[in-house]
């Protein structure tokens, strides 16, 4: 299998660990390719992905699908998001949103969209510890 970050496979191991639910909410068509070449399967209790959606991200579809997979209300939901489109629609959504920016860095638009932005997964997890997020 091809490789997983080691911050990443660390992050959800914590996660998974903690008891929390875990999904993939992706406009790709192959998500669940990529995790099952990651092998990072075990982790998600829910895999979305754009096989399963009429509209893609900023629509809030796949966020929305995921938490009803989950069995969870989208205000007490967390989306993390590196992209502008993701953010729009865990905004849209009414999603806890939290921007982690990869390639683009948070816009005034994304200001006023996200709940919270990280600049990284260990943050997350450590606001998600201290209660912040």
């Amino acid at each position: 299998p091809a490789d997983m970050p080691t911050a990443v496979r660390d992050a959800l191991t914590a996660l998974h660990n903690a008891g929390l639910k875990l999904a993939v909410g992706s406009s790709s068509k192959n998500a669940a390719y990529i995790l099952e070449r990651l092998d990072a399967n075990r982790y998600f209790d829910a895999v979305c992905d754009g096989t399963m959606i009429a509209h893609s991200k900023p629509d809030p579809e796949i966020f929305l699908l995921a938490a009803e997979k989950l069995g969870t209300d989208p205000a007490h939901t967390l989306v993390l998001e590196d992209s502008y489109n993701g953010v729009r629609a865990g905004a849209a959504g009414g999603f806890v949103t939290v921007m982690v920016p990869d390639l683009l860095p948070a816009d005034d638009e994304m200001r006023g969209l996200y709940t919270m932005e990280c600049t990284s997964l260990n943050e997350v997890l450590a606001k998600l510890k201290t209660g912040e997020l």
